[in-house]
C-alpha cells in the first residue's frame, strides 16, 4: 500500500493520472469506429455511417445537403424512375443540422482518397435552402468533417483549435447522455450493433423517412389508440371542472401573494382582505377575474 509520504514525493502524479483519463476519451474521439460504433446515438455516428459506407460502395451520384435533403430524396424511389439499372449508383448524404462547411470538409475528403472523378463519384447534387447557408452547428459535425487547412486559412483558429481537441469541442454533444433515453441507446450500442432510427446507410441508401405522409406501419399503429374523443357533453362538463379549479388556483395565488408582500414590510404593508369564492368569476375563454 503506497503511504501519504510517498505521495507527497511525486506531487504530479494526480494530474498526471488526470490528463491520462481524459487522454483516453480524446484519443477514441480520433478515430473514425467509435461514432461509427454510435450510429444510433449521435448524429455525427450517423454521418460517419453514411460517409463509410459512401467509401466502401462508392456511388455514382451523390445527393447531399441537409435534413430537406436527408428526408425529401429516396435513391431507390429515383431509381425506378430513371430505370432498373440505377439501383445501387445513387446515395443520400443528407445531414440534418449540417451546413456548407461541412459539405465542403467530406466533399475534401472524398477527393483525397480518389473517390470523385470519372468511374468514381461523377455528379454531386447539392439540396440548397437559407438553412443550409447560414453558420451553424449545433450538432458538431464540423469537430470532425471541417477541413482544417481551410480554417487554419480563414483564421477560424477557435474553431481549428475545437477539431484537434475533440473532446473540449464535442463536451455539449457528449452532456446530452444525461438524458435517460440516450444513456441506455448509449449502453445498449456498447454491447450490441444498434442500426440508426430509420435504418442504416446501406438499409435505404442514406434516405431516411421523415414522418407524416411517410410515416411506416409501426408509427401509424400507435396513434389510433390513443386517440380519444370526448362527446360533447363531457366536454362541457371537463370546462366547468377546469374552470372551477383554475378559480381556486387563482385565489390562492392571490392569497400567497399577499402574505409574501407582508412578509417583506408587515409594518407598513396592510393586513391582506380575505377573498370569498363569490368575489371570483370566471371570464370566459380567459382566467378568472376578482369582481
Amino acid at each position: 500500500m503506497v503511504s501519504r509520504r510517498d505521495l507527497t514525493r511525486w506531487p504530479g502524479l494526480g494530474a498526471a493520472f488526470a490528463l491520462l483519463l481524459l487522454l483516453v476519451p480524446e484519443a477514441l474521439l480520433h478515430t473514425d469506429g467509435f461514432f461509427y460504433r454510435y450510429r444510433a446515438v449521435f448524429a455525427t455516428g450517423r454521418a460517419m455511417d453514411k460517409l463509410r459506407h459512401i467509401e466502401a460502395i462508392v456511388p455514382t451520384l451523390l445527393i447531399v445537403g441537409n435534413s430537406r435533403v436527408d428526408n425529401g430524396f429516396d435513391p431507390g424511389a429515383i431509381a425506378d424512375r430513371l430505370g432498373a439499372e440505377n439501383h445501387g449508383r445513387m446515395f443520400n448524404f443528407g445531414l440534418p443540422g449540417s451546413d456548407t462547411r461541412t459539405l465542403f470538409g467530406l466533399l475534401t475528403r472524398l477527393d483525397r482518397k480518389g473517390l470523385l472523378g470519372p468511374s468514381r463519384i461523377e455528379a454531386v447534387v447539392i439540396g440548397l435552402d437559407e438553412g443550409y447557408l447560414q453558420p451553424a452547428d449545433a450538432l458538431g459535425y464540423e469537430v470532425f468533417f471541417a477541413d482544417r487547412a481551410t480554417m487554419l486559412e480563414k483564421g477560424e483558429y477557435r474553431d481549428l483549435a475545437r477539431s484537434l481537441v475533440r473532446l473540449w469541442g464535442y463536451s455539449d454533444n457528449l452532456k446530452e447522455l444525461r438524458e435517460p433515453a440516450k444513456l441506455e441507446r448509449f449502453i445498449q450500442a456498447s454491447r450490441d450493433s444498434v442500426e440508426p432510427i430509420g435504418g442504416g446507410a446501406a438499409q435505404f441508401a442514406g434516405y431516411r423517412a421523415g414522418f407524416g405522409a411517410l410515416q411506416d406501419a409501426a408509427q401509424i399503429g400507435p396513434a389510433p389508440k390513443t386517440l380519444l374523443i370526448l362527446p360533447a357533453s363531457t366536454t362541457s362538463t371537463a370546462v366547468s371542472i377546469f374552470s372551477a379549479l383554475a378559480a381556486c388556483v387563482w385565489q390562492s395565488c392571490i392569497r400567497l401573494s399577499s402574505i409574501a408582500m407582508c412578509s417583506i414590510s408587515p409594518r407598513k404593508m396592510p393586513r391582506p382582505r380575505p377573498i370569498s369564492t363569490s368575489q371570483v368569476s370566471c371570464v370566459p375563454g380567459g382566467c378568472p377575474s376578482l369582481v
